[in-house]
């Protein structure tokens, strides 16, 4: 019984953070688009007006519209606009570098002496 609870109790914590870290991306990438250091990713907008609704903050008519209002706003921009990657995107885009680049080293440049 104990070891159900305590695997119940962890499965939660790792939802929770899932959630969390959904929510941040998000976060990041909307505003890094409204900074104008990365693209504007709707999917990102989405995300955080749910979370917004899910908590209280926002009725789901004011999401819906600020959502219809951003589409529209999306729409209007060049192409290249549109196409500009996120700041998650860039993000994951630099660390896979990085990762590629760890692998190309000799192991033993990598053991802290």
């Amino acid at each position: 019984m104990r070891d159900t609870v305590a695997e119940m109790a962890e499965r939660a914590q790792q939802i929770s953070l899932e959630a969390g870290s959904k929510i941040a991306s998000a976060m990041k990438d909307v505003i890094a688009a409204g900074a104008g250091i990365a693209g504007f990713a709707i999917e990102s907008a989405r995300d955080v007006t749910n979370y917004m609704v899910r908590r209280g903050q926002m009725t789901p008519d004011e999401a819906e519209k600020v959502i219809r209002e951003a589409e529209a706003a999306h729409a209007k921009r060049s192409p290249e606009e549109r196409s500009r990657p996120t700041a998650t995107k860039i993000a994951g885009d630099r660390a896979a570098a990085a990762k590629a680049a760890a692998a190309l080293l000799p192991q033993e440049m990598l053991v802290h002496r």
